[in-house]
């Protein structure tokens, strides 16, 4: 689920995780199993890390569009081939980005995340803060969507504002 204003701009975003991962209740010390991350639209204490980002993405972007400019203009093709569906657009994202530096990007992440505990920027399970441990033991799927989500929804969208 995603909040978007009239500028089809998003203020949030929820992941439901794909493999299971467990982690320790802050209120009452019991393990618990997360099912699902809440993410907030960054703001500006997190710029620095954003920055981070949006270099890398524009990074891959600098090395993606020489590649398909090179391709031979086809107009029909180009009708079949544009980016519709999510899959095609977390695709596409992850294939920018890993022309960049991807371990910069989670880096930047999990600073986005936890540095900032008070602004609750995430939230595991509507309940807890994610903190860096947690964000630690995210499965790599899952932490891998999260950044192609993370970049969609608040890096790619807010360059076509």
């Amino acid at each position: 689920m995603n909040e978007t204003n009239e500028a089809n701009v998003v203020s949030f975003f929820e992941y439901e995780f794909k493999l299971e991962w467990s982690y320790i209740n802050t209120k009452g010390g019991e393990p618990a199993v997360a099912k699902k991350i809440t993410i907030k639209a960054p703001c500006g204490i997190h710029r620095q890390f954003i920055a981070v980002l949006e270099k890398e993405y524009s990074v891959g972007t600098n090395i993606c569009v020489p590649i398909f400019a090179n391709k031979e203009r086809d107009p029909e093709r180009e009708k079949i081939e544009k980016v519709t569906t999510q899959i095609e657009k977390e695709n596409s994202v992850w294939y920018i980005i890993s022309n960049g530096d991807i371990s910069k990007c989670f880096e930047a992440l999990k600073k986005i995340f936890t540095l900032h505990p008070h602004l609750a920027t995430c939230k595991i399970d509507d309940t807890e803060s994610l903190t860096g441990k947690m964000f630690d033991d995210i499965p790599y799927v899952d932490l891998k969507k999260i950044l192609i989500n993370y970049i969609l929804n608040f890096i790619a969208s807010s360059q076509d504002v």
